[in-house]
């Protein structure tokens, strides 16, 4: 991923996160983790650090992650928004 993209992203995420007031904790158990995101049907992979009760997107997959998410962006999507 381009450098210019994953900062937009990175701050995007952040922004939102900072909307609740209760995110900081909830990120604290993931300190360190690095989570990598495979969207089928695109080739695209984004990879992502949980650093001091924020996210990191990194620019490249280096990273060995801890967890890798895949799916289809509307699968994913509907497991993001799914009440249960």
């Amino acid at each position: 991923m381009k450098p210019f993209i994953a900062d937009i992203l990175e701050k995007a995420l952040n922004n939102y996160l900072f909307l609740d007031p209760e995110s900081a904790q909830r990120l604290r158990a993931l300190q360190g983790k690095t989570v990598r995101i495979e969207l089928s049907g695109l080739a695209f992979n984004l990879q992502i650090q949980f650093i001091d009760s924020k996210i990191v997107v990194l620019d490249r997959d280096n990273v060995e992650p801890d967890t890798i998410i895949k799916g289809s962006p509307f699968s994913l999507l509907h497991v993001a928004f799914a009440r249960e």
